[in-house]
């Protein structure tokens, strides 16, 4: 879409009702953006935060992710699409855990998308339709996380969460051409701050590291680190390459936590051996599910930390001004 040409500013109020609505974003694809946004979600609703999942990829794996894909509720992007289309209030699917509430995706989704940008080389009056729908119910929770495509599907719904949030998460790989993914990205949150000029990188995630491979950790935050050039913070907190663990969570439409709980019940190996397989004939879980569970509770509570560091600097700076 060309911002270049055309800019709407979005309201205060919108941008007031954004001001904890996180955007996982990275260009690249198979970077973990829909897994990290799912297991964020989980847990921050576990630890009691009201929180709202929106997903503008068509592919919907956060449903997937989440266990609802199967689910009668589960409407393809119908909700978001409607609510956008015809300025009404968005109705997610609600308590998908306790607390946690889906604005799902799919189809719908992707044919959304599609009259953003049939609009944008026309009047460009829809650019930002998602952030003014978002902020009809964005004040009714913690906080709003925003999943996306990967670029190769278009920029624009990249964008249109851009636009909605306030703040970007960036899961990398530890390789240079995922970490060079950060540049396209910078490019486009700049041109997004014509319209939505609060919108800033919150804090990189180096996700998929291979397990004790400590020197591609180190290697890939130096680099990171030089690249931001102290815009934003490498989370501390990796996201390990448990393959196993992660597949297992998926399929079974389990966050990481949820996975290891489960595993901590089954019954040992040995029983099964002893019992000559009979018993459950659900596949075992994977034992790293404790590992990949500690990786994202980690990283969960260092993004809480940010965000609750950024928003007490803001709140300071708007003492200082009025003073």
């Amino acid at each position: 879409m060309d911002t270049a040409t055309t800019s709407h500013i979005l309201s205060s109020a919108v941008q007031l009702a954004s001001r904890r609505t996180v955007c996982i974003s990275n260009g690249k694809g198979g970077v973990g953006k829909t897994t990290v946004t799912t297991n964020l979600a989980a847990l921050l609703a576990g630890a009691g935060y009201k929180v709202l999942v929106v997903d503008l990829d068509s592919q919907g794996d956060t449903s997937t992710n989440l266990g609802i894909i199967n689910d009668e509720r589960y409407d393809r992007g119908e909700a978001l699409d409607i609510a956008v289309r015809y300025n009404k209030v968005p109705l997610p699917i609600k308590d998908v855990r306790p607390g946690l509430d889906v604005l799902a995706g799919g189809n719908h989704t992707a044919q959304l998308m599609d009259t953003f940008q049939g609009d944008a080389s026309r009047q460009g009056k829809m650019r930002g339709g998602v952030a003014r729908t978002l902020a009809k119910i964005a004040p009714d929770y913690d906080i709003v996380l925003i999943d996306t495509p990967p670029s190769e599907a278009g920029w624009t719904a990249i964008e249109e969460a851009m636009l909605a949030s306030r703040w970007i998460l960036a899961p990398v790989k530890p390789e240079p051409k995922s970490i060079r993914g950060l540049e396209s990205l910078a490019r486009r949150i700049v041109s997004v701050q014509n319209d939505n000029p609060a919108v800033a990188l919150l804090g990189v995630i180096l996700f998929g590291i291979p397990t004790n491979a400590r020197n591609v950790d180190k290697q890939a935050r130096s680099l990171l680190k030089e690249s931001l050039d102290g815009i934003a913070p490498v989370f501390e907190g990796s996201i390990r390459d448990v393959v196993a663990a992660d597949a297992d969570a998926s399929f079974r439409g389990l966050a990481a936590h949820e996975l290891a709980a489960r595993a901590a019940t089954q019954s040992p190996f040995w029983e099964r051996l002893r019992n000559k397989g009979k018993g459950s004939d659900e596949p075992r879980i994977a034992q790293s599910a404790g590992n990949l569970a500690e990786d994202y509770m980690r990283l969960t509570e260092q993004i809480v930390h940010e965000l609750q560091a950024q928003e007490e600097a803001l709140d300071q700076s708007l003492e200082v001004a009025v003073k």
